[in-house]
């Protein structure tokens, strides 16, 4: 049952407190949502940090062609099989077996779901 206001003082609390929630509404829209103007500094250096470590860590043409070279020969065989032998029709292709295939299978899960692994991670290991 909705209650009805009857006293001057009830009256006053509740306009008070509808002007205080849309002032807090009109500083938040001017602000970009409130504390995120304040945390901004903060998250545009850790990402200068992170870029530094990426840098760092690939900083030499040695060590970031790692990566794409074991990468490589899986996107080829996939794109022989799925363009070539699947779409085209124009031959066939042995399977991959053994370990050779398990790894295949590990380096295109790295390369498909890492960040989201990592996203994952950070996420759980964060939480208090």
């Amino acid at each position: 049952m909705a209650r009805t206001i009857s006293h001057r003082a009830d009256r006053q609390r509740l306009s008070q407190r509808l002007q205080s929630q849309a002032r807090r509404r009109q500083c938040a829209g001017r602000a970009g949502g409130g504390g995120r103007a304040r945390r901004a500094p903060r998250r545009i250096e850790a990402r200068r940090n992170a870029n530094a470590v990426i840098l760092a860590e690939q900083g030499r043409w040695y060590t970031a062609i790692i990566r794409p070279l074991l990468a490589a020969p899986v996107v080829i065989y996939l794109w022989k099989v799925i363009v070539w032998d699947i779409v085209l029709g124009l031959g066939t292709t042995d399977p991959i077996g053994g370990d050779v295939a398990e790894w295949a299978g590990w380096i295109v899960t790295a390369y498909v779901g890492g960040r989201s692994l990592e996203k994952i991670a950070r996420t759980i290991w964060r939480r208090p």
